[in-house]
């Protein structure tokens, strides 16, 4: 995570009209996909050049395990045929 490319993220965010605190950033970037895509295209407005991802891991944002991942480990943990 670089804290300086974050806080810029934020004002970016905030010249946009978001008015909640820093830590409601984080947070939201962490768990609304859309956001962290409108972060994203702002950043981008300014000269970033990376992809979506390296700009997630840029932020720190933590990355999410997909559905089927979490799906696959339920199916070995609890329906896998019995001994």
């Amino acid at each position: 995570m670089n804290e300086q490319a974050l806080q810029d993220a934020y004002s970016l965010f905030q010249q946009e009209g978001y008015n909640k605190s820093f830590d409601d950033f984080v947070n939201l970037l962490n768990t609304n996909d859309e956001a962290l895509q409108d972060a994203y295209n702002l950043f981008s407005e300014t000269g970033y050049t990376k992809s979506i991802n390296d700009f997630s891991t840029l932020m720190g944002v933590k990355k999410k395990k997909s559905q089927s991942t979490l799906l696959r480990w339920f199916q070995r943990l609890y329906l896998r045929p019995p001994l």
